[in-house]
């Protein structure tokens, strides 16, 4: 079986934008609380290094990072053609939040 990587990687480790809002990045991690662990999904502006989206959640999911684009997307605005940068896990690559990107018009990379 031949495996294709998810999305091209876009950014060829140059991880520096022109603007805001051409480039962001995003992650998920785990934080444990007194009910239990809890993830947290956050999403970096490239240029500014500022975070402008984030959504916490008891399931480690597709829709936790739908979440945290939607607060950033309501914020921001951005053109389209932006370069949202991931680890590729399964998060990121799920049907919805492919669907959603494409939807948006960002480009995962």
């Amino acid at each position: 079986m031949v495996q294709r990587p998810v999305a091209p990687k876009k950014l060829n480790r140059e991880f520096g934008a022109e603007a805001p809002n051409r480039k962001w990045a995003g992650d998920i991690t785990g934080i444990w609380t007194s009910e239990g662990w809890l993830y947290l999904a956050v999403i970096l502006d490239i240029y500014s290094r500022l975070v402008v989206g984030w959504a916490m959640g008891a399931q480690r999911d597709g829709k936790l990072v739908e979440d945290a684009l939607d607060m950033e997307l309501l914020k921001r605005h951005p053109k389209a053609g932006l370069l949202h940068h991931s680890d590729r896990g399964s998060q990121y690559t799920s049907v919805s939040t492919g669907l959603n990107l494409k939807k948006l018009e960002l480009r995962l990379a």
